[in-house]
């Protein structure tokens, strides 16, 4: 009871605020934050695939919300949050790590907003728990392929002229 009150309470803190200064009635991917807002727009316009995620999620029953988490911010910045599940709206928090280089922010928004297309999809998450069970159940049946097609959304990315980087395990940052 208090997890749903401490989520309700999140949830309408960021919402309300959105909701009033959003010319864009329709847009599923929020941010009170200006250059995040920015950041979305040049990213669409840069990035088929990422203009894409946009599309699916525009089409889904999903309002996803993006703030910024310091370096250093436990759990560590880029993920995903569950916040709530209102009928059949899910409501999504992306936390990117700020400041960064635009290139490297767009790619960690792109692969945190497949995995809400992903959670749109999916009919059992309701909740933070069943989310990681997706997860968990997915990454288990799955994770060769998985891991292969995070590695490939990023070159999707970077043969778009949007490049973040990889690390020695061969994922996009």
């Amino acid at each position: 009871m208090a997890s749903s009150l401490a989520a309700s309470s999140t949830l309408c803190a960021i919402a309300w605020p959105i909701a009033t200064q959003s010319p864009h009635t329709q847009n599923k991917v929020r941010s009170p934050e200006p250059h995040l807002h920015k950041l979305i727009w040049r990213a669409a316009a840069r990035s088929v695939s990422f203009d894409y995620l946009l599309q699916r999620l525009d089409v889904a029953d999903v309002i996803v919300y993006l703030a910024c988490s310091g370096i250093d911010a436990r759990p560590p910045a880029p993920r995903l949050s569950f916040l709530s599940r209102a009928q059949t709206w899910w409501y999504l928090m992306v936390h990117l790590r700020c400041p960064m280089p635009d290139d490297r922010q767009i790619v960690m928004l792109a692969h945190e907003l497949r995995h809400a297309v992903e959670i749109a999809d999916a009919g059992e998450v309701v909740d933070q728990h069943s989310m990681l069970c997706h997860y968990t159940g997915t990454s288990r049946r799955e994770s060769g392929p998985r891991r292969v097609h995070e590695r490939n959304a990023g070159r999707r990315l970077s043969g778009e002229g949007i490049y973040a980087g990889e690390d020695a395990s061969g994922a996009f940052w």
